[in-house]
C-alpha cells in the first residue's frame, strides 16, 4: 500500500467525534460541514481529532480526488484546493546535516529503540510498539544517502535530537510474513 504524505500544518483539531451530518462535523481542512458522505478522521498524540472532506484529504496528499466517490458542488473550487501552499513546518534540525535552514520532511525508521518509549514507530502487523526510533532528514540528505548522525528524541514536533550512536538496543520486525 502506497504512503502518501499528509500536510497537517493548519488543521484545525477538535476535541469531540460527530457523526457525518452533525453540525458539529465540520471538516478540519475547510471548515465546512462534513454532510453526506464519511469523514476521513485522525488523531494527534494529544488524543484531538481532525476530520476532511475526501476531496480535501485529497487536496492535502496531492493525490487526485476520486470524482465518482467525491461529487463536487459548484461552490468547490477543486483547483484552489489543490494548489494550495502551505509553509513547512519547524521540528528542528535535520539528523544528517544539522542544518536547521532546511526543511526536513522525511522520516526514517531507524532498527534500534526509540530513547523515549512510544514516541517512535511501530508495526501493527508484528504487534511491535511505537518504540522504534525515528530520524528526519532533508530532501538533499535523503537523496544523497547521507549517514543519518542524530536520531529524533520524543516527539518530532517538539525538535529534540540525540547522537545516533547512542542508541545501541535493536529494534527490528518480528520474523513473521508482512
Amino acid at each position: 500500500m502506497p504512503t502518501l504524505p499528509l500536510n497537517t500544518h493548519g488543521l484545525r483539531w477538535f476535541d469531540d467525534s460527530p457523526s457525518a451530518g452533525d453540525a458539529a462535523c465540520t471538516c478540519s481542512h475547510c471548515g465546512r460541514i462534513i454532510a453526506d458522505e464519511v469523514p476521513i478522521r485522525l488523531w494527534n498524540a494529544s488524543g484531538q481529532e481532525a476530520r476532511l472532506h475526501q476531496r480535501c484529504f485529497a487536496a492535502r496528499t496531492h493525490s487526485p480526488p476520486d470524482v465518482e466517490a467525491v461529487p463536487l458542488t459548484e461552490e468547490d473550487d477543486l483547483l484552489d484546493l489543490l494548489q494550495e501552499e502551505a509553509p513547512p513546518i519547524t521540528v528542528g534540525r535535520c539528523c544528517a546535516c544539522r542544518r536547521v535552514d532546511v526543511e526536513c520532511r522525511n522520516l526514517v525508521m531507524l532498527h534500534v529503540q526509540a530513547p523515549v518509549p512510544g514516541t517512535g514507530w511501530g508495526c501493527v502487523v508484528c504487534g511491535l510498539p511505537n518504540d522504534g526510533a525515528l530520524a528526519l532528514v532533508c530532501d538533499g540528505c535523503l537523496e544523497r544517502n547521507a549517514p543519518i548522525l542524530d536520531a529524533i528524541e520524543g516527539y518530532a514536533s517538539k525538535g529534540g535530537r540525540i547522537a545516533r550512536d547512542t542508541l545501541t538496543v535493536p529494534f527490528e520486525h518480528k520474523a513473521i510474513p508482512h
